[in-house]
């Protein structure tokens, strides 16, 4: 009875990790994309050029379409390659190819992405500089993920560490 319980939990916690990164993804998205629809702020503009080293506004929307895309690959090919990784995974024997434990990967991975965000907003003064280094962040949250979960699974086999 309690084993059925607790799969339960992990599908429910699986379920509202996937909608919380589809939200998230879909949402800095839209934000990029209704602050590119009015873009007023010419001051701003002008310092992404100049940051991003372009050759004017032609270029800072072609950049911004880039983001975009990236953004919503990533929102797409992430939960997708966490199941199929899982599956995989879980016809070889491995212990920990269950969905969950990779969605608690995704939401670490998730919890950096946005921790990063902020903090870059905070440094640069404005929410939209940071949404260009979001795309590299997913990247880097991704090799995280391929290189931690063969650790893992190899300290999980240790008798040292039984329960990670």
């Amino acid at each position: 009875m309690e084993n059925s319980r607790l799969a339960k939990v992990k599908k429910l916690l699986t379920v509202i990790i996937s909608v919380g990164w589809i939200f998230f993804g879909v949402a800095l998205k839209n934000y990029l994309a209704a602050k590119l629809e009015n873009f007023q702020n010419l001051e701003l503009a002008n310092y992404l050029i100049e940051k991003f080293k372009l050759k004017g506004m032609g270029e800072l929307q072609a950049l911004f379409d880039k983001v975009q895309t990236s953004l919503l690959v990533a929102i797409i090919l992430i939960p997708l390659f966490i199941v199929i990784l899982s599956l995989v995974l879980k016809k070889r024997g491995k212990e920990m190819a269950s969905v969950s434990n990779l969605m608690g990967m995704t939401l670490a991975g998730l919890w950096m992405v946005i921790g990063y965000y902020i903090a870059g907003g905070i440094l640069k003064g404005n929410m939209i500089v940071p949404i260009f280094s979001v795309p590299a962040n997913i990247l880097q949250f991704v090799g995280g993920l391929i290189i931690a979960y063969p650790i893992i699974l190899g300290l999980k086999r240790t008798k040292y560490i039984k329960n990670i």
